[in-house]
């Protein structure tokens, strides 16, 4: 038979056990963070998944994973990105990762060595680079409803 002491140190263990693997786990919203011409001048929206350690989690210290590509290539969907946001939600940390513009004119006919010269290639790093600095502003002007804190918001690149 458990006494009263026992009972509440199982409930216990089970909140600790509990709250461990929400950390482990995180809870993923994805949310739009602006809209922007695409090289063929499309319209964009420019989404990226938050991943918090748990749904109440607020002021937390928030990491941005950037992914290579080589600015034509992958998506925030790709597995390694949520196993490196889920070990940033273990410490306690959010982590976003995002999409952002893509791709040059031929990117898609003549292939990538085909047609990146120097200047459409920077153009295409000038555009990620406005997706960073939008992505970032969005994140310290929402910064209470992403639960995170406005002043400790930094990169991370794979």
């Amino acid at each position: 038979m458990l006494n009263r002491k026992n009972k509440l140190w199982i409930v216990f263990l089970i909140c600790i056990l509990f709250n461990a693997s929400a950390a482990i786990a995180g809870v993923k919203s994805t949310f739009t963070y602006g809209n922007n011409k695409n090289y063929t001048g499309q319209n964009e929206n420019l989404q990226a998944d938050l991943y918090k350690p748990n749904l109440l989690s607020t002021k937390l210290p928030l990491v941005i994973i950037y992914r290579g590509g080589g600015y034509a290539s992958g998506d925030k969907n790709l597995a390694v990105l949520k196993i490196i946001a889920d070990t940033f939600n273990a410490t306690n940390i959010s982590a976003v990762v995002p999409n952002f513009r893509q791709g040059w004119y031929e990117s898609e006919t003549k292939g990538l060595c085909g047609s990146a010269t120097p200047e459409i290639f920077e153009d295409a790093a000038h555009r990620a680079y406005q997706d960073c600095r939008a992505l970032i502003r969005y994140c310290k002007a929402n910064a209470t409803a992403l639960g995170i804190d406005s002043n400790k918001i930094f990169l991370f690149g794979i």
